[in-house]
Parts: C-alpha cells; structure tokens; sequence
C-alpha cells in the first residue's frame, strides 16, 4: 500500500473588473502552487493514485463579454475556467482533489428570467509536475480531447429547478475513437418548498462510440428526506439509490459502461472515494444534524455492488 499522504494545497488569486462604464467587460486570473508533503510515493499525478505536485500553474485566466442583467441578457466567457453544472455528478472542478480541475473552454450564456441556457466547448487541462500545464486545445495534437454540450436549467415550476442537457466528449485513443452524447435531466426540489420534504432525481441516456466500440449506458440518481425544521438541530434524515451500468460481456465489440464524464464523484459514493456512478448498485441513509449555525454533523451508510460481475 502507498503511504499515507497529507495533502497541502495553497492557492493565491487576482480578479478586476472594468470601471461602471463598462459593465460588460470582466476580466480574472487565479494562480496555484499545489504540493503533497509527508509521503514517499512519486510526486507525478497520477502515478500509484498519487495528486502530485502542480508548482506555480495557471489555474484559470478568462476573459467575459457581455452582463446577464442587461436588456440582451447574452455572455461569452473565453479562456481557462472552471465548469459546473448541477449537483457535479458529471460536470464539476474535483475540488476535493489537491489539484482540482479546469477547462480551456468558450462558454456562451442567455439567462431568461427564470432559466439559463450554457453552450460550451472545451478541453480538460493537463496538469504536468515539472511543464505548463495544457489542455489538446494548445498541446498533444494527436490525442484531441474534446467536450462539448448544451445545458439548460429553469425554475419556471416554482418548486423544483429543473436540468435538461446534451454533453458530447471525444477523443482519440489508440483503441479507437470517442464521440458519445449524454442526454440527461435533473430535478431538484427547492428548499422549503414543501414542508420539510425534498427531493431530487437525475437520470443520463449515453449512445455512440467508446474506444472503437458502440456505447449504449444509462444512470439514474433518486433521492428524497425530511427535515425538521421545528425540533432541536433540525433533524433531516434521507435515503438515497444510485446506479449505473456495466458491460456484462466485455469482449464483444459494444461497450455498456456507463461514462462519469468530469465528476466531482467525493460528495456522493462514500468518503472513502473507492467508487464513482459507473456500474455501480448504492442505496444509502443519511442522517443529518444542524447543532448551531456553522456545524453541521452527518453520518452516511452505504451498501455497494456491481451491476454487472464481468465489468471493473
């Protein structure tokens, strides 16, 4: 077993805005040194389940166009970014991670009243121990990671929002090429909307190609509690089932592994992060307590197999 690791993370960053003037204009930067201390595996991410080291990296630098709350409610957010959508099942920055992550990306935004709707185009960053860290949009031209998608989220119901989207990545591999569509939705109750209930339900469709194999994969997220609002450390207690599925006859040219995509898997499978929303049957109970305004206290209990024996 690798040795145990205590992670130390230290970030520093800058951001300006144009003067009132130019309401429309915004401009920001972030820097990271990242560092793991106190352990004898190589400092190479990835390398035995190591985060490495990430000296003195570009985080994010992005440049937006346009103002959400003007008359044309139309923006434009060009260059390295972070990319979050929904509760981070399939699209999050891995904050957990010594790390995290980023894109190179180009993010087109109309906010309605009462809805967004995303159209971006990216490419994962790279993170190098001693090389600027690149996304295939500026380096390894050979491999052409890509990841596209639409996302739509509305609360025009009043007691829920509600997430429709289409997310495409690809690649190229020496397996085969990558072009798959996710086709999802979310729903999620808004809090205090039904007294002391809440819910929320994510279900993903995937179809295409996976290596130089036919995908066909799904996953479904439902979860409901009750909280209680009126008693002593708000009790909420909740229950949850997650699954996704796998490849029952892995060497038959098709592949049914449900793809996680970029996830920020932490919050979900457990805290001993062994598992991800991949060929995975997981219902949990949660237990939640609130004893004073800034401490929270949860227990989690989870049971896990796999959905198909064959697959990883």
């Amino acid at each position: 077993m690798p040795s145990r690791t205590i992670p130390s993370c230290s970030s520093a960053s800058v951001s300006a805005r144009f003067s009132p003037r130019f309401p429309f204009l915004k401009f920001y930067a972030q820097g990271q040194d990242a560092c793991e201390f106190f352990s004898d595996r190589p400092d190479i991410p990835g390398q035995l389940d190591a985060e490495g080291n990430d000296k003195a990296a570009l985080r994010q630098a992005w440049l937006e166009i346009g103002d959400a709350k003007s008359s044309i409610p139309l923006t434009l957010k060009v260059g390295r970014q972070l990319l979050s959508y929904g509760d981070e099942r399939l699209i999050g920055p891995f904050d957990w991670n010594n790390v995290g992550r980023t894109f190179d990306a180009a993010k087109l935004s109309y906010t309605g009243s009462n809805w967004t709707l995303n159209a971006f185009g990216a490419s994962v960053v790279n993170v190098y121990a001693d090389d600027i860290n690149e996304s295939d949009l500026t380096n390894n031209p050979g491999r052409d990671q890509f990841f596209g998608g639409l996302y739509l989220s509305t609360k025009a119901s009043g007691i829920q929002t509600t997430d429709l989207y289409a997310l495409c990545p690809g690649e190229k591999t020496a397996l085969g090429d990558t072009g798959f569509v996710t086709l999802g939705t979310r729903m999620k109750s808004t809090p205090g909307k039904l007294n002391g209930f809440d819910y929320d339900l994510e279900a993903a469709f995937q179809t295409g190609g996976l290596k130089g194999k036919d995908l066909t994969a799904g996953a479904v997220h439902a979860g409901t509690g009750y909280t209680s609002a009126n008693t002593p450390w708000k009790p909420r207690i909740g229950i949850e089932y997650n699954y996704a599925t796998g490849d029952s006859t892995p060497g038959d040219g098709d592949a049914a592994t449900f793809q996680n995509l970029f996830p920020t898997n932490h919050k979900f499978y457990g805290y001993a992060d062994l598992f991800s929303w991949q060929n995975i049957h997981n219902p949990a109970i949660q237990l939640k307590l609130k004893p004073g305004k800034t401490v929270t206290l949860q227990a989690d209990y989870h049971l896990f197999w796999l959905a198909e024996t064959a697959d990883g």
